[in-house]
């Protein structure tokens, strides 16, 4: 309730997330993304050095997305907290962080974690492995995923840069 009290936390994760209505809602009449970003919100009311998130954007539409990676972003450098977020949407992933733990293996075998490593370095890690690359849109400076075979993939993958950074 203090916390709730402040202006900033008003303003930038309970306005920002869309949730003012929602405080007095009986929470099984709430939507998965709201339920979601109210979990968000009371994860950040609690008071810690390092908040986890596990897939925090699951549930939330997707313009909705990039603002909870906002959120995060911005109250991780305004409180000088720490999160630690695992989502498997990348560009949520690539807006919300800074760094990060690339885990790699074959699943229920063997397995291993790099990093801390730079986002950047990170990401064309994730995408090689997956054969795909990611640009910035010359248009709207939005990301997109390239196609397969296109002359911008194949550049991409040649230089070795699955990630636009």
């Amino acid at each position: 309730k203090e916390k709730l009290s402040k202006s900033w936390f008003k303003k930038n994760v309970v306005g920002n997330l869309g949730l003012d209505h929602v405080w007095e809602l009986d929470v099984n009449k709430l939507s998965g993304g709201e339920f979601q970003k109210l979990h968000i919100a009371k994860t950040l009311l609690q008071d810690a050095v390092v908040y986890a998130f596990d897939e925090p954007s699951a549930f939330i539409d997707v313009e909705d997305r990039m603002k909870v990676a906002s959120i995060l972003k911005d109250f991780v450098l305004t409180t000088g907290a720490c999160a630690i977020v695992v989502d498997h949407d990348v560009q949520f992933v690539d807006h919300v962080s800074d760094s990060m733990l690339v885990f790699e293996g074959v699943p229920s075998r063997s397995g291993s974690v790099v990093g801390p490593v730079p986002k950047g370095d990170g990401l064309n890690r994730v995408l090689r492995s997956l054969n795909l690359t990611y640009r910035k849109d010359h248009s709207n400076g939005r990301a997109r995923i390239n196609k397969e075979g296109s002359v911008l993939d194949r550049e991409q993958k040649k230089s070795g840069k699955y990630y636009y950074s």
